[in-house]
């Protein structure tokens, strides 16, 4: 599905946001450790703080018509070294086969600051994203 093709790692939460099933994707990405099972736990449990916890519960479970709306947000998962993953989360709430709600929601590390130079020797990629125009840059070959 797409969430698969733009994110790191998707996953499939209940109407208590929790895992409806373990992902060892889910696991491996916060580097939770091949034991660690997800499965019933909820996804605010991975999230940094108590206030970011809340605004993300709001975000993703609260649909003012009661529709099935796609939504995005910024926000900062927890890893097992209690370190934050900046993440963008992107997801969409759906009627499961019980005829409850579940949630589809899919994952990708954000970086706001500027990709580091290259190593030496490394090929730098000649398309560079500038807004919506791409900008050609000749190889340069590096000494």
């Amino acid at each position: 599905d797409l969430l698969h093709l733009v994110c790191d790692v998707a996953v499939e939460l209940d109407s208590d946001l929790a895992f409806v099933e373990h992902d060892p994707k889910f696991a491996a990405f916060l580097t939770l450790g091949p034991n660690t099972n997800v499965k019933g736990k909820q996804l605010t449990h991975y999230i940094f703080d108590d206030e970011e916890r809340e605004r993300v519960q709001r975000s993703i479970s609260t649909s003012e018509d009661g529709a099935c709306h796609p939504g995005a947000l910024h926000t900062y998962l927890r890893d097992s070294w209690d370190k934050s993953i900046d993440v963008e989360a992107f997801f969409v709430e759906f009627d499961s086969g019980d005829l409850t709600k579940h949630y589809f929601l899919g994952f990708r590390e954000f970086q706001e600051s500027p990709i580091p130079d290259l190593p030496r020797g490394a090929e730098p990629n000649p398309e560079i994203q500038v807004g919506t125009q791409v900008q050609r840059r000749p190889r340069v070959a590096m000494a």
